[in-house]
């Protein structure tokens, strides 16, 4: 009898460390049983040279909806936020690619390296566009975008006319969701300037606190728009909310010399909870209002 009493009350040690600090990875392994994964190449052509970038796609077993979102790392790479936000989809039937900019380029070690400008990894993602769209289990046109910070800068340009015209003249994103992507810049550095886009759907996530921006500066942007550009800019931004306010990581401290409005100097990256969930329930409604997906 007390062998049996053992195993029981280890049973229930064990259940109850699972429903605390492990419940996260718990739910994480589970919603990995519910999705078909794969780790893809995708080849790239630029100016410069020819490579592959690695990807992992995520298909949730049911599937029908034949909407993928592409997801966007910042500069950092491949972390949480891009674990969180996908089995939220996985969830509601859309599937996920998320993309590694930063391998191929032998950046391995996570630490704050990127490289130059934003516009030197859009080829890889206009790659991984054209790369899902001749798959048979999607349609070309509910392929989505998904970024946060620099991957957020990309979800900005991949909607800007003559980036489009020069990447992907037949076919667009049809929804793009960027988080704290750095809006100051649009109206002023001439190579970031957006004022026409392919008029598909943006939803832009930031908070009021975030180091590279005023509260206000992804409305001024909108505002400085075109009546009919605004009509597809939708500006969300969060109460006492930092840079990568939806990430899991510890907060730290990076310096940028973009932060600050060009001004450059630290940028506290501090996660939200609160700002995180809501803004994650904001995306997944706006994917599945473009895709139409039940």
């Amino acid at each position: 009898m007390k062998s049996y009493s053992a195993i029981v009350l280890f049973i229930i040690a064990m259940l109850v460390i699972t429903s605390g600090a492990h419940a996260k990875n718990w739910n994480n392994a589970l919603n990995r049983l519910k999705v078909n994964t794969s780790i893809v190449s995708i080849p790239v052509a630029s100016s410069n040279e020819d490579y592959a970038i690695g990807a992992v796609l995520n298909i949730p077993k049911e599937f029908s909806s034949k909407a993928l979102v592409i997801i966007v790392h910042g500069s950092k790479g491949v972390d949480t936020r891009g674990q969180y936000h996908q089995s939220s989809l996985h969830k509601v039937g859309i599937a996920t690619l998320e993309l590694d900019l930063w391998a191929a380029r032998g950046m391995l070690d996570g630490s704050f390296i990127r490289p130059r400008a934003v516009h030197e990894t859009l080829p890889d993602v206009f790659a991984a566009f054209r790369y899902a769209a001749q798959l048979p289990q999607f349609d070309e046109d509910k392929i989505g975008i998904l970024g946060f910070s620099w991957g957020g800068v990309i979800a900005m340009l991949s909607r800007e006319t003559s980036i489009v015209k020069e990447f992907s003249p037949v076919h667009q994103f049809a929804a793009h969701v960027a988080f704290y992507p750095v809006c100051w810049g649009y109206t002023v550095i001439p190579q970031y300037k957006i004022s026409t886009t392919t008029q598909k759907p943006i939803l832009i996530l930031t908070g009021e606190l975030d180091d590279y921006d005023l509260p206000t500066s992804c409305d001024d942007w909108k505002q400085s728009l075109s009546e009919s550009e605004q009509n597809f800019v939708t500006v969300e931004v969060f109460k006492d909310a930092h840079h990568a306010f939806n990430s899991f990581e510890p907060q730290k401290i990076v310096v940028d010399p973009f932060s600050h409005l060009g001004q450059g100097g630290d940028v506290l990256m501090k996660p939200n909870k609160k700002a995180r969930k809501k803004a994650n329930r904001y995306l997944v409604d706006f994917f599945k209002t473009q895709f139409d997906v039940d």
